[in-house]
């Protein structure tokens, strides 16, 4: 079990970018239900 420090850093990690899709998604969302004209900022 020396791998312990790291496999935490590695699930706080994934955690965090879950936090981060799940808030892109319903970014997405919001944008598809109000219909914006603009360009999504990614490609």
């Amino acid at each position: 079990m020396k791998n312990t420090g790291q496999s935490h850093a590695n699930l706080a990690l994934v955690s965090t970018f879950f936090q981060i899709w799940l808030l892109a998604q319903q970014k997405l969302k919001l944008f598809q239900e109000d219909a914006y004209p603009l360009p999504l900022p990614w490609p």
